[in-house]
């Protein structure tokens, strides 16, 4: 079990790229042409249908069709994406996985040969089916602009040491 756990924590928590980026004033003053504003309900009642059924409960052990069945949530579930994307911090929950060993070819005994799919809480889900549509639009602009993407981006990368977090 160490080795699997080894395998996937050099896999999947290998340090952030250093990429160089020579950057001319003109560059520091553009501003995206990204939608900042509040998700709406309606964005959010679109995102969860957009959720696919029939599929593991990820970490936050919340099976995508009891969302779809709970229009009454909607309000509540709008509020925390709000607060997510105006306060630019995912919650520390939403940065772990479960991650699934799925086989490639050749000897299965070698953990190479094995590749880890992660599966996220639905809340991860609708948060990020809302945002990737929403920051699309070409709305009013802000200079937060991109630490929202970023903020959007680490949703995306499960975390194997949640006490990192703490």
């Amino acid at each position: 079990m160490n080795r699997w756990k080894e395998h996937f924590q050099s896999v999947l928590n290998c340090p952030e790229p250093t990429i160089t980026f020579v950057a001319d004033d003109t560059d520091a003053n553009t501003q995206l042409p990204i939608n900042v504003d509040p998700f709406s309900e309606n964005e959010v009642r679109l995102a969860i249908k957009q959720l696919k059924n029939g599929k593991a409960a990820g970490v936050d052990n919340i099976q995508s069709e009891l969302m779809k069945y709970a229009d009454s949530a909607v309000p509540h579930l709008t509020n925390v994406c709000n607060m997510v994307w105006q306060e630019e911090h995912v919650p520390a929950d939403w940065r772990n996985g479960i991650i699934i060993p799925l086989p490639k070819k050749g000897d299965l005994t070698e953990c190479s040969n094995w590749q880890g799919n992660t599966t996220l809480g639905a809340m991860q889900g609708v948060y990020q089916s809302t945002v990737e549509p929403h920051a699309r639009c070409h709305g009013p602009a802000a200079p937060t602009t991109t630490s929202r993407v970023q903020a959007w981006k680490i949703v995306h990368r499960p975390n194997l040491h949640p006490e990192a977090d703490n």
